[in-house]
């Protein structure tokens, strides 16, 4: 089996390019920023996935009314929001970001988080 080589003038041209040695170091596959990447995307997706396979059962919990149907569409309107406010924030901690430190976007969007639930908590508690 024999193993491909690409032309010398491809390797002089790639090799040419200042970032390249840097850049497949950093976006390596070993890299374990690419594993905490993915594991976070899973857990998103996972929440999204279970949120859409148990609308039905909890819609009347969060929707109170006589209509079903009425619930289950709120349960859905909210599905929708979540999908069209992903991109919305991803722009906005992207423009954070590149103003003030991708540290600094990631901090606080690290310290939103758990204020958000907490407000989330307290409020059904106090709507109940």
């Amino acid at each position: 089996m024999t193993q491909f080589t690409a032309p010398a003038s491809i390797l002089a041209a790639t090799a040419a390019h200042p970032f390249e040695a840097q850049l497949r170091r950093r976006f390596s596959s070993k890299s374990p920023l690419l594993g905490c990447h993915e594991l976070g995307t899973l857990v998103e997706w996972y929440d999204f996935y279970a949120y859409a396979a148990f609308a039905l059962y909890f819609a009347a919990s969060f929707f109170p009314g006589d209509d079903p149907v009425v619930q289950q569409l709120n349960a859905a309107l909210l599905f929708a929001i979540g999908f069209i406010v992903r991109p919305v924030g991803g722009w906005l901690f992207d423009h954070l970001a590149d103003h003030y430190g991708r540290r600094n976007a990631l901090m606080l969007s690290e310290l939103l988080m758990p204020r958000c639930s907490l407000a989330l908590t307290v409020s059904v508690r106090v709507m109940s």
